[in-house]
């Protein structure tokens, strides 16, 4: 077997493992933003998130035309700070006073005016890009680097127009946490970053 080829193989394979990190810093990021917007902004107990849920649908939008049964028996059973990012997003756009679902507000693309319904949108398909290119997306070092950054200006710009949502709103934010979660943002990806694998 050549050396270049066993190089090549190398290389690929620490990609492999750099785009792993990222999807995991991604998905664990972007939950964690997810469900303090929807403590922060929603309109009743989360204790009664079904009960919210189906309110705000109404009788003509049963669960079933939004939610996978899987879903529905997640909104029936289990904690929201357990749900993914998907169901998140789905059940933030429903119950938390945002624009209508229809809105073009949920996915306007002019990077000088974003709303939070943007920035929600924005990473919502940053982490759909990511699980439907798993198969096929390797990152280099360089890239695993850009693609953190471009996750944590993302992130600190939904907590800042949710600061600013809420304020409007006359709502509290839970200041301790917003801040922890500030920090938690910076600890994950600093520790991707330290395990970043360098070609050989």
């Amino acid at each position: 077997m050549s050396t270049s080829f066993m190089d090549n193989n190398y290389i690929t394979f620490n990609a492999h493992i750099n785009t792993r990190r990222y999807q995991h810093a991604l998905d664990y990021i972007g939950q964690n933003i997810l469900f303090h917007v929807l403590q922060s902004l929603v309109i009743g107990n989360l204790g009664n998130i079904l009960e919210i849920t189906e309110k705000a649908l109404g009788e003509n939008k049963p669960l079933t035309k939004l939610f996978t049964d899987l879903q529905i028996s997640q909104l029936k059973e289990e904690s929201p700070s357990s749900w993914d990012i998907t169901l998140l997003y789905k059940v933030i756009r429903i119950i938390c006073g945002m624009a209508l679902m229809d809105s073009d507000k949920w996915s306007k693309k002019e990077d000088g005016d974003k709303t939070l319904e943007s920035l929600l949108f924005d990473l919502k398909e940053l982490r759909n890009r990511g699980i439907h290119n798993s198969h096929r997306q390797v990152l280099s070092s360089s890239q695993l680097e850009h693609s953190l950054e471009e996750l944590k200006t993302l992130s600190m710009k939904i907590l800042d127009a949710l600061i600013e949502t809420a304020t409007e709103r006359r709502k509290e934010i839970d200041v301790d946490r917003e801040g922890g979660l500030r920090k938690y943002v910076e600890m994950v990806i600093a520790d991707v970053k330290k395990r970043v694998v360098e070609p050989k």
